[in-house]
C-alpha cells in the first residue's frame, strides 16, 4: 500500500517519477521534448497548476508546481500515463515505462526551499555529468532567463501517437511563472536571484566533477545514448536505496511544523480507514485525503 498523502490546495510541491530500472526513456530528441512539452502545456491547464520549473533528464524528471486547487494526484496520474503510452509508442517498446515506486511529491515549505529547488532542476544536467552548462541541455528544462520572455511558449499536439479527431486540443500554451513565494519581487529580480543560485551550483558541480576526474558526456553524448541503456554509476545512496522526501524546507520551524501536519493527518488517517474497513461507512477522513471521498464516497472533515 503507498502512503497516504494530504492533499492541500495553493501549495508549493516538486514531483518526480523514475523510468523503469533507471533506463533511458526520456533521453531528449525533437519528438520526446514536443511530446513532453505537450502533455506538461495540456495538463497544467487542464488540472489548474501553475509550472514554476521543469527538467527532463534521460531516466527521470523533475517538476515543481504550483497547485491552485489540490489537483496534482489527478494530474500526476494523467500525466504520467499519457506520456508512458506515448513514450512506449516512439521508443517502440510495450512494456512498462515507469518505475514500480510511487511517485515522490515533495512539499516546498519556505521561499528559499522553492528557489534552492528550481536551482537544482536547472543545474541537474551539469550534476549527472551530462553537460558542462545547464543551458547546453538538448532536452526539456527551464532557465532561469525563461522568466523574462515575453511571451508563453506555444506547442501543437504531436502526430503519431494522437489520432486527428482526439480530444486533446490542437494547440496548447505552455507557461511559467513567478512562483507566489517571491510576488514582492520583479520578475527580473527573482530572474537574477535564480541564474545567480544556478551558476554557483553548477560550478560547484564542475569543480567536484573536476576533482574526480569525471567527464561530461555533452549534448551530442546525450542524444547518442540508446534508449534501452542505463547509467553505468550506482546510486549515490545504494541500489534501490533513493532518498524520497516529503518537505523540502531550509527554515528548520517550517520544516518540522510540515512534517507535524503529514504525521497528524497519517494518524487520523489510518484511523478512519480502519473505521471504514470494519464497515463504520460514516467514518470521516482528515481534510485533504484524496483518494477514498473520489472512490469510495468517504466523508472527510471540512477545512479548517
Amino acid at each position: 500500500m503507498t502512503v497516504p498523502r494530504q492533499v492541500l490546495p495553493g501549495k508549493l510541491v516538486c514531483i518526480t517519477r523514475r523510468c523503469s530500472e533507471r533506463r533511458f526513456f526520456l533521453r531528449p530528441d525533437r519528438r520526446l521534448n514536443e511530446l513532453v512539452a505537450y502533455l506538461l502545456a495540456v495538463g497544467c491547464e487542464k488540472f489548474g497548476l501553475e509550472l514554476l520549473g521543469v527538467v527532463v533528464m534521460s531516466n527521470h524528471y523533475h517538476l515543481a508546481v504550483h497547485d491552485r486547487h489540490g489537483r496534482h494526484p489527478a494530474f500526476t496520474q494523467w500525466f504520467n500515463a499519457l506520456l508512458a503510452r506515448a513514450g512506449n509508442h516512439l521508443r517502440r517498446r510495450t512494456d512498462a515505462f515507469w518505475a514500480v515506486e510511487q511517485v515522490n511529491v515533495a512539499e516546498l515549505a519556505d521561499p528559499e526551499a522553492v528557489l534552492d529547488n528550481l536551482a537544482y532542476l536547472a543545474a541537474n544536467p551539469v550534476e549527472a555529468l551530462a553537460v558542462r552548462h545547464g543551458r547546453d541541455w538538448p532536452g526539456l528544462r527551464t532557465d532561469p532567463g525563461d522568466h523574462l520572455a515575453a511571451r508563453p511558449r506555444i506547442v501543437r499536439r504531436p502526430k503519431g501517437f494522437f489520432r486527428d479527431e482526439s480530444e486533446l486540443p490542437e494547440r496548447a500554451t505552455l507557461r511559467l511563472v513567478r512562483p507566489p513565494t517571491h510576488a514582492h519581487l520583479t520578475t527580473e529580480a527573482f530572474a537574477e536571484e535564480l541564474a545567480s543560485r544556478v551558476d554557483r551550483l553548477e560550478a560547484a558541480h564542475r569543480r567536484k566533477a573536476e576533482e574526480e576526474r569525471a567527464p561530461f558526456l555533452g549534448p551530442g553524448g546525450v542524444r547518442r545514448q540508446p534508449c534501452h541503456q542505463r547509467p553505468v554509476r550506482a546510486e549515490p545512496h545504494g541500489a534501490g536505496r533513493v532518498l524520497r522526501p516529503q518537505v523540502i524546507a531550509q527554515c528548520k520551524q517550517a520544516r518540522c511544523g510540515v512534517l507535524a501536519r503529514i504525521f497528524t493527518f497519517r494518524a487520523a488517517y489510518a484511523e478512519a480507514l480502519a473505521a471504514f474497513a470494519a464497515g463504520a461507512r460514516d467514518a470521516i477522513f482528515p481534510y485533504g485525503t484524496w483518494l477514498h471521498p473520489r472512490l469510495h464516497g468517504a466523508r472527510c472533515h471540512p477545512p479548517p
